[in-house]
């Protein structure tokens, strides 16, 4: 159940980041839905912005009840908005939606996604929208990877499992985690207690020595890139793209890459937010920026 939790969590971290991503971009204007001439309560909806072949996701308020559709690129409703649906994702001309308990994936260029479509498309207890031309499923607490006509693409499925990313995805099977490539081929057997992800450029590794536990990092090739020798460690934060770290009480920063950005050098240190982060000296307090430079509260 723990890497269920860990592995939706950081699924939704790792979507946003850069890589084999195939949705188009989502920043052309919003649908006039004046034109949605099927959709009522225009006061009422919102619409998110249009991808490349003009479809966006709208949502809709009437009193207590909340909806999301999906709209095409003349303002028409090709998926009326409902209660029971969420639009998690729109690539191309196919949307990932939430519909009850399950998710399913529908296409958008067949007209009208109806009632019985989505009783008849295939339904996963989770997904992930697809990366490097797969997507990441799961049913009954095992997760794979299907293909863009919905076939499982590599014949295992595992215990833990994250989106694909450059091609490179960590999996794992009973205690054993490895990097995979999109063929399902090991490319990388992860000799190491723990594994998780951090930046879009590495993972974090754990070894366990009497009772204590040390933290290094891995290149998306499983080669290690930082010694483990780290007692703490933060978590990634895309907007400054640092990570903050501890060893024998001081307390730096590294970059995406687990390279240090700024040195180990303060007895106290937060992590950063809004661009900044406070950190100490002794007694002294004060705040960085993500170079490391002091700059005013």
């Amino acid at each position: 159940m723990f890497y269920r939790i860990l592995i939706v969590c950081c699924c939704a971290a790792l979507t946003n980041f850069a890589g084999c991503r195939e949705n188009y971009p989502s920043n052309s204007p919003s649908v006039n839905l004046m034109n949605a001439t099927d959709t009522q309560d225009l006061d009422s909806t919102k619409t998110g912005p249009a991808n490349e072949l003009g479809f966006a996701k709208i949502s809709k308020r009437q009193g207590d009840e909340y909806m999301e559709g999906i709209v095409d690129a003349k303002g028409k409703a090709i998926l009326e908005p409902h209660a029971q649906i969420l639009v998690n994702d729109i690539a191309g001309d196919r949307a990932l939606l939430q519909w009850g308990r399950k998710f399913v994936f529908v296409p958008l260029n067949q007209g009208s996604v109806t009632q019985a479509i989505l009783e008849t498309a295939k339904s996963y207890d989770y997904a992930q929208p697809y990366s490097c031309r797969l997507a990441l499923v799961m049913n009954s607490d095992r997760w794979f990877y299907i293909d863009e006509s919905g076939q499982q693409a590599i014949a295992d499925t595992f215990d833990f499992a994250e989106p694909f990313l450059e091609d490179r995805a960590l999996v794992k099977s009973g205690e054993r985690f490895r990097i995979i490539d999109t063929s399902g081929k090991t490319v990388s057997e992860i000799d190491f207690d723990q594994v998780s992800p951090q930046s879009p450029f590495c993972w974090q590794v754990i070894r366990i020595q009497d009772g204590k536990y040390l933290s290094g990092f891995i290149d998306r090739q499983g080669k290690l890139i930082t010694e483990v020798s780290f007692d703490e460690v933060g978590y990634y934060d895309p907007e400054v793209k640092r990570i903050r770290v501890g060893r024998a009480d001081k307390y730096g920063f590294l970059d995406e890459r687990a390279q240090i950005a700024i040195p180990l050098q303060y007895d106290y240190a937060e992590i950063f937010s809004q661009g900044k982060a406070r950190v100490g000296i002794g007694e002294r307090r004060f705040f960085i920026d993500p170079q490391g430079a002091e700059i005013s509260d």
